[in-house]
């Protein structure tokens, strides 16, 4: 059974390698995108910037879709449709990078924040799963740890590693 028609559980859906395929399919679309003259076509289109904001409805509606764990098809479409709309977001921005969310995202607090998402990413989990159930603040209280263990970590462990990564680089032609 298809994993969009399963009745398994929110976590199985949501954690398990084999039901995440439309990440992996997005990007192999991106990539499909970028080894084309798409990337050409989407430079020069007229267009696009209704493309643009047809990207962005899509990732507003899937916010939406993806708080409704209750509603099972409702939810799996926001799944496949938040996947496929962030990575044309992506390839959106990277070949229109002076339009409107290039210039949004090269914004220095967001630039910062990217600097140390993947430490986010990880913190995140695990503070989410140590303060579950600390009452009305549990939210700020993951989202504050979680920044302050991401500027230690960045600070303290990927920007020392950062100055002794050409210690590992391949230097052979």
């Amino acid at each position: 059974e298809p994993s969009f028609l399963s009745s398994s559980g929110f976590n199985r859906i949501y954690f398990g390698t084999d039901t995440r395929c439309a990440a992996l399919f997005c990007g192999a679309l991106c990539a499909f995108i970028g080894s084309t003259n798409g990337r050409r076509f989407l430079r020069s289109a007229r267009w696009a910037p209704l493309l643009g904001g047809a990207i962005v409805a899509v990732i507003w509606w899937s916010a939406f879709a993806l708080r409704q764990e209750g509603d099972r098809p409702l939810w799996n479409a926001g799944v496949i449709a938040c996947s496929l709309a962030c990575a044309l977001a992506v390839v959106f921005i990277v070949e229109r990078p002076r339009g409107a969310g290039g210039r949004f995202l090269s914004s220095p607090v967001l630039v910062a924040i990217g600097k140390r998402s993947y430490a986010l990413y990880l913190w995140s989990y695990v503070l989410n799963t140590w303060l579950r159930d600390t009452g009305a603040f549990e939210s700020f209280l993951v989202i504050a740890t979680s920044f302050l263990a991401a500027e230690v970590s960045y600070r303290f462990v990927e920007l020392p590693a950062l100055r002794f990564k050409h210690h590992f680089t391949s230097t052979a032609p």
